[in-house]
C-alpha cells in the first residue's frame, strides 16, 4: 500500500480497535502503530495499550506506540507509558514493551538496541529498569507542552 491508501484506509481500520475479536483489534493496532507508523493515530494506540480486554494486545499496543515516538514526540502518550512501566501489578510483558516505548520516545532511533532488548525475545527484563533514567524521562516529559506533538526528533540527544 502507498501511504496515501494507508491514509485513506485508517479511519475505517481504526475503528477495528474496539471490536469484539482480540486478534481484529491487533490487526488494527499493527496497521496503525507499527506498519503505518501513524502519529495522528497515536492516543488511540496508547489507548488499546491501558485498556484492550486482551493482555497480548496491551503490550503489543505499547511496544507500535514506540515506533511512532522514536520520530514523533508525544508527552501525553509519554506519561501513559511511564503510568504502564510504573504499575508494579501490571504484566511484565506490559511493563517491558512500555519501557521499550519509552526509549524510543526519548532516543528515538539511536535508542534501537536498547529498545529490542526489551522485547519478548530480548535479554532484559523488569530487573533491569533504570529507576533515576526513568526518573530524568518523567522530568523531561513534565518539561514538554502536554498537549500536542513537538514534531521529529531525528538527530536528537540526551
Amino acid at each position: 500500500m502507498s501511504q496515501t491508501q494507508m491514509t485513506q484506509a485508517a479511519p475505517l481500520v481504526s475503528q477495528y480497535l474496539h471490536h469484539s475479536n482480540h486478534v481484529v483489534r491487533y490487526q488494527a493496532i499493527w496497521f496503525l502503530g507499527c506498519w503505518g507508523r501513524m502519529s495522528n493515530y497515536l492516543d488511540q494506540i496508547i489507548q488499546s495499550a491501558e485498556t484492550d480486554p486482551d493482555l497480548d494486545n496491551r503490550a503489543f499496543a505499547a511496544r507500535c506506540s514506540g515506533l511512532i515516538l522514536k520520530s514523533h514526540q508525544n508527552p501525553a502518550a509519554m506519561r501513559a507509558l511511564l503510568r504502564l512501566v510504573n504499575n508494579e501489578n501490571g504484566s511484565a510483558d506490559l511493563r517491558c514493551a512500555a519501557y521499550s516505548a519509552l526509549i524510543y520516545g526519548y532516543y528515538g532511533e539511536n535508542g534501537a538496541k536498547a529498545a529490542h532488548e526489551f522485547d519478548p525475545i530480548g535479554t532484559k527484563s523488569i530487573a533491569d529498569f533504570d529507576i533515576a533514567w526513568l526518573t530524568s524521562v518523567a522530568n523531561w516529559v513534565d518539561g514538554l507542552n502536554s498537549d500536542t506533538e513537538v514534531g521529529t526528533i531525528e538527530g536528537r540527544s540526551h
